[in-house]
């Protein structure tokens, strides 16, 4: 919500500017006009465009901190046993052999 801000403090200064200039300055008003209208489409083109399909967002703490018990790739290891049924997981199982549910992480 903070980006949507900055940009509406920005488009009242823009817009501020323009009526400035076309009170002081009237041969420019016309430039002036067109310059508002490109930054009011340049703002709405940044507010609205959704990143690309394949951009990685980072959410949360890096994956280990400076003393971290958790392995280097975080808590990436499962359970012993099925949570649904309590069957043991053979090593490196990635779904439960007995109820067919994937197995959870920890």
């Amino acid at each position: 919500m903070e980006l949507r801000r900055a940009f509406a403090v920005v488009n009242v200064t823009i817009l501020v500017a323009a009526l400035a200039v076309e009170l002081l300055r009237p041969q420019y008003a016309p430039y002036v006009a067109y310059i508002f209208l490109y930054g009011l489409v340049a703002t709405l083109v940044l507010l609205f465009a959704r990143p690309a399909p394949g951009a990685a967002r980072t959410v949360g703490p890096p994956a280990t901190a400076p003393g971290s018990p958790l392995p280097a790739g975080g808590p990436a290891t499962t359970l012993d046993f099925c949570v649904y049924c309590g069957t043991p997981y053979p090593p490196g199982a990635t779904a439960c052999a007995a109820c067919g549910r994937a197995a959870r992480p920890i």
